[in-house]
């Protein structure tokens, strides 16, 4: 990838990422709440656990989001081999424990 990451930086401090992150938090919060709330534990188990894990999926991948700017400059600032298949959703501590 041939970025500058400081265009990434600029970009993850700026207002519009900051109206991003400030809605994507929202929708944690309202993820958070509905695994905390009393709704699933009145469905039948086998409808618990796949909308349970739905939730769980979808908390994660906005966790994953949030850090998307941070996973991206450390995947460009990295020096390593192309590594195939890049996958930008991991977690930048992926990166530094290969």
């Amino acid at each position: 990838m041939n970025a500058d990451p400081e265009i990434l930086k600029d970009g993850q401090s700026g207002k519009f990422w900051e109206i991003i992150v400030e809605a994507l938090n929202e929708a944690l919060d309202g993820i958070e709440q509905e695994l905390a709330g009393d709704r699933l534990r009145q469905l039948p188990a086998g409808q618990y656990k796949v909308e349970n894990e739905i939730l769980k999926t979808k908390r994660d991948n906005i966790k994953m989001l949030i850090r998307l700017p941070e996973t991206l400059i450390l995947h460009i600032e990295s020096p390593v081999e192309p590594e195939i298949g890049f996958d930008p959703y991991r977690v930048p501590l992926d990166f530094e424990n290969k």
